[in-house]
């Protein structure tokens, strides 16, 4: 069963840490693994940095947490949850996302604009992308 808006078997102390637990990532079609036994506690409201070159796996890791790739083998989780056991609008309700680039996730551009809140009004989702300065970049797509 999905965990959605009740999170209550959270631990307070656990409330907003991340954490990973020997996670492994290979690509569907890859040989190899890009991420290896990769563990760590982000706490609430500690920084935690990601350093290393290019194609080393850093953003991959990020987009675990959000689950636009599900890891591979080990576990992510948010407090004491699995992100495996929380429902997807749920979880990236919890999320603040930033990229250092500019990219869209898989489908459309309004799962793109909801993301994080499915349940928002086309109004909402207009008056975001006027904020956002996107319009004229979405009215120039054909779909």
């Amino acid at each position: 069963m999905k965990v959605g808006k009740n999170l209550s078997k959270i631990k307070t102390s656990k409330k907003g840490e991340v954490q990973f637990e020997h996670v492994y990532f290979k690509y569907p079609d890859a040989d190899e693994y890009i991420l290896k036994d990769i563990s760590f506690t982000a706490g609430k409201g500690s920084t935690t940095a990601f350093i290393g070159s290019t194609g080393s796996g850093k953003s991959t890791l990020i987009n675990l947490i959000p689950r636009l790739f599900d890891a591979t083998k080990g576990t992510i989780l948010i407090g004491e949850i699995p992100t495996k056991d929380l429902n997807e609008d749920y979880l990236h309700s919890l999320i603040g996302y930033v990229p250092q680039k500019g990219i869209l996730f898989k489908g459309d551009i309004e799962y793109n604009i909801k993301f994080g809140n499915s349940l928002i009004k086309d109004e909402q989702m207009h008056l975001a992308s006027d904020i956002a300065c996107a319009t004229d970049f979405i009215n120039a797509k054909k779909n």
